[in-house]
């Protein structure tokens, strides 16, 4: 019978009175304790193989707030040229859009195919371009490791989740223990970690795994009973890993341990949730795959598994941008770039408040740190959703305000370039910081007005922290928002502008006076500084706003 592992909390008094009792060895981590017991050739880690799991203590995330992007693939594009575009590099003469960190991905089908270096030298120009912190997409088995398990018996679909994942995480060799290559998600994850954690902060563990196929379910209240928030979710519904919920939990609970194994300075994120009830759903199960219930062997429900919650929003489909009334019978519609940016805010306090009934609120556990890693709307309007340049242009400033005002650690838009107009049938064919680029002689692209804007903010506002109170001191007006950044030098930038709020409409004008100003001018600059370098000294009273946010810089 398999032995468990221990918390050192109850052994000090063995460890120090008592050496070697009962063959227990003390194997130290970068800065862990654990200790595992010695008369099993396979230890299983039902217990926590570190002291701390993400209930005792998440790493405060106190690095300034990072411009980020989605990667993909292009034709005729490295993944290197992908990365100047975004990040910029002065050796081929390209100005890049302003991003300063990236989400790419290190799937196990890929890089048991080409090599697990094989992305090596890719990354380090990551960082020579100047990217940081980057998070990675981690995950998808090949055919060779995936689980051909039937969940989804309704419409008989194999899992896509690694096969043998309830194997033991670690076992004893001739040289301590190490991860077991019986644990095919495991020994994929250690090793690539092992090969790639100088480059990356946050590892995302899979993307969208609650993507809902149906489309039916998801997004359901309470009041529906068969909603997640209700009932776990069907193998069926969840397009991206056709498994129960608690198999994602057991993916959580190897990569925190595996991670923190190879890298205990790194963070665990969950892969970019969407719906509301799959976190709750989530959150209320361990990753005992009967039922999800706790026992000796499943002790810890999922929230004890991941340091920073992933999510993912597309405004256009937000309850306050657009929904239906059930009793009216019919829907209801505020498009604007107001609140598709307020959105952000809405659904990370959501989030937050889903977190704190679980205890994770600062008191009971420790807060999770929060990243967004996909977000956008599009340039044009599709059936009647919320699209439009314009709005596109207003949205991606407003963002970037809306993002750090949350406390959102990170985030990152969607997506590097879009479909030429003609060809889009969706609203995610006209997203992008570039216009089409496939098939386009690296590095000939062309930015859209999103991407003039997201690299205008990003050029004016990075390294400044976003001040609350100085925010406050404002006393903006109902018809006006923004916010204050504070520089290095203690002087501020604001972002402000005129609140659109109606529907469809992108054109509000209002009037501001700085009240506390200690200089009688202050700097201007437009939405396209980035492009034009151009500026303005003015007064600082009587500032005329409109929908798009323009800088305002101390002198």
């Amino acid at each position: 019978m398999l032995k468990y592992l221990i918390h050192i909390s109850f052994l000090i008094p063995v460890i120090l009175f008592l050496p070697g009792y009962y063959g227990l060895n003390t194997i130290k981590s970068p800065d862990r304790n654990y200790i595992i017991s010695n008369d099993s050739d396979k230890v299983f880690a039902t217990d926590n193989l570190f002291k701390y799991t993400a209930n005792n203590y998440v790493k405060p995330y106190s690095d300034i707030f990072l411009f980020g992007s989605n990667m993909g693939y292009y034709k005729g594009w490295k993944d290197e040229q992908i990365g100047d575009i975004l990040c910029g590099n002065n050796s081929v003469n390209v100005f890049g859009s302003g991003v300063k960190t990236l989400r790419p991905s290190l799937p196990a089908r890929f890089l048991e195919k080409y090599g697990y270096d094989c992305k090596v030298n890719t990354f380090k120009h990551y960082i020579f371009i100047g990217a940081k912190d980057n998070t990675v997409i981690v995950g998808y088995p090949s055919d060779k490791t995936k689980d051909s398990t039937v969940f989804c018996t309704e419409k008989n679909q194999p899992g896509k989740v690694f096969k043998n994942l309830y194997e033991p995480i670690f076992i004893r060799t001739a040289k301590g223990f190490e991860v077991n290559p019986e644990n095919y998600y495991a020994l994929y994850l250690y090793k690539t970690v092992s090969l790639y954690k100088e480059y990356v902060k946050f590892w995302e563990i899979w993307n969208e795994p609650d993507f809902d196929e149906t489309g039916k379910i998801g997004y359901r209240s309470k009041g529906y009973s068969k909603s997640w928030w209700n009932v776990n979710p069907e193998p069926c519904d969840l397009k991206n890993i056709k498994a129960p919920i608690f198999y994602y939990n057991r993916i959580l609970r190897i990569s925190y341990q595996v991670i923190k194994f190879a890298d205990s300075s790194a963070y665990i994120a969950t892969g970019g949730l969407g719906y509301e009830s799959f976190v709750d759903a989530m959150l209320r199960n361990t990753d005992n795959p009967v039922d999800g219930s706790i026992t000796k062997e499943y002790p810890l429900k999922s929230g004890a598994y991941f340091d920073c919650l992933s999510f993912h929003i597309y405004p256009q489909y937000e309850h306050i941008v657009r929904h239906y009334d059930v009793k009216e019978k019919n829907w209801y519609y505020m498009r604007n770039s107001d609140l598709a940016a307020k959105s952000i805010f809405v659904k990370k306090n959501n989030l937050q408040d889903i977190l704190g009934n679980y205890g994770y609120d600062g008191k009971l556990y420790p807060e999770k740190i929060f990243i967004l890693t996909e977000y956008n709307i599009p340039r044009k309007k599709f059936d009647n959703t919320l699209g439009g340049s314009e709005v596109q242009k207003n949205f991606t400033i407003k963002s970037l305000v809306e993002i750090q005002k949350a406390e959102i650690a990170q985030a990152y838009i969607y997506t590097v370039g879009g479909t030429d107009t003609a060809k889009a049938k969706k609203t995610f064919d006209l997203m992008g910081l570039y216009t089409d680029i496939n098939l386009k002689v690296p590095y000939n692209c062309e930015y859209t007005e999103q991407g003039i804007a997201f690299k205008t903010t990003s050029d004016i506002l990075t390294g400044t922290k976003y001040d609350g109170k100085k925010t406050s001191e404002l006393n903006l007006p109902d018809n006006i928002s923004g916010g204050a950044f504070r520089k290095i030098n203690g002087k501020y930038i604001f972002v402000l502008w005129a609140v659109s709020d109606k529907d469809e409409f992108e054109s509000s004008e209002a009037d501001y006076t700085f009240a506390f100003s200690e200089n009688n001018q202050i700097t201007l600059r437009y939405w396209n500084y980035s492009l034009t370098k151009l500026e303005s000294v003015i007064s600082p009273e009587n500032i005329k706003l409109n929908s798009t946010p323009v800088f305002l810089i101390e002198r």
